[in-house]
């Protein structure tokens, strides 16, 4: 996990030019290793950490995953495709949300943003 943050901090950096402000994760003994610890004080990354098995924390992420699997669900069941499909589709709506235009980017996609 450590190295796929690493790489992932460097990808923000380098590419896009913005620097990393907060991560934010749950107490998983994953992410509380202290090498991630200390890049994160090293570059002045806030960490926070939220109570494990607790949603309601974590609003922003918990909200846009509720409203995928809804789309997910609608689409199944409106144009009666098989739950075999249900990777596919969420894909599909994950794909079509970083590609299409939104009004708090101004005009951008999210793709575009990046």
């Amino acid at each position: 996990m450590f190295v796929v943050f690493q790489n992932f901090k460097l990808v923000v950096e380098n590419k896009v030019g913005c620097k990393l402000k907060k991560l934010i994760y749950d107490n998983g003994t994953k992410y509380t290793i202290r090498k991630l610890k200390k890049l994160c004080e090293k570059a002045k990354i806030q960490h926070q950490l939220v109570v494990a098995y607790t949603p309601q924390q974590n609003g922003v992420s918990e909200r846009k995953n509720r409203s995928i699997m809804e789309m997910t669900r609608c689409l199944l069941i409106e144009k009666d495709i098989q739950k075999s499909f249900w990777a596919m589709i969420t894909n599909t709506y994950t794909y079509l949300l970083n590609v299409l235009c939104i009004k708090a980017l101004k005009g951008k996609t999210p793709f575009e943003a990046w």
